[in-house]
């Protein structure tokens, strides 16, 4: 299955403007039953060319190793060329002031909403720059294994997981992930740390939560 990018486009708006409303028990227990901070090697598979007009290659990885392994194959690989964006500095402190205002000023919503294991926070930098790597993939396809579930991001035990309800293999583009996962981050983010998630229709979750193992 694979979900579009004006899909998860418009999904990250909306958590932006008025944020999603908190998953249910249901929704709860699906994910309780998943475990998963335990799953140490979700690996994410992600299926686009790494040169312009090029072969399609595979690679799996968390979004940066898989972006490291693009350089191996492509040490010219410019991100523009995919509809991807370059790699961002480490924020300014007045970025982080400014990011900081902002996420103090969203009400309600799906922050902090999740149960136990998945209410630990998230360091703030190992997060962004989890999104940051997602956003440089570009269009290429980020996508789960069979089982529907993947660890997109992860360092200093802080991670960005993707899950489909389904437990099917679910695909979208990269940086429409990383736009989702920013999404969560502007809305949900409190005091250097950060914990959210958003989901569709179709049941496909973007999470961001700490309690990892990396």
């Amino acid at each position: 299955m694979k979900i579009s990018a004006p899909l998860l486009l418009s999904l990250a708006g909306a958590v932006i403007q008025t944020l999603a409303s908190p998953l249910s028990v249901a929704d709860n227990n699906f994910l309780a039953s998943i475990d998963l901070p335990n799953l140490e090697e979700v690996d994410m598979i992600s299926i686009g060319p790494v040169t312009p007009g090029g072969p399609d290659v595979t690679l799996t990885g968390t979004a940066k190793s898989i972006y490291e392994q693009i350089l191996v194959l492509n040490p010219s690989y410019n991100p523009a060329d995919f509809g991807g964006e370059p790699l961002k500095p480490e924020p300014t402190l007045a970025e982080k002031a400014l990011s900081q205002l902002e996420g103090r000023t969203w009400t309600g919503g799906c922050c902090r909403c999740t149960g136990a294991p998945y209410n630990v926070e998230a360091y703030d930098q190992a997060t962004l720059d989890g999104i940051n790597y997602l956003l440089a993939l570009g269009t290429r396809q980020c996508g789960t294994g069979s089982g529907g579930v993947l660890r997109a991001a992860c360092s200093y035990n802080s991670a960005i997981w993707m899950v489909s309800r389904t437990q099917t293999a679910t695909y979208s583009p990269c940086n429409a992930l990383g736009v989702a996962a920013n999404s969560i981050y502007r809305s949900c983010y409190l005091d250097y740390r950060v914990n959210g998630q958003i989901c569709d229709s179709g049941g496909f979750c973007v999470i961001i939560g700490g309690g990892a193992s990396c």
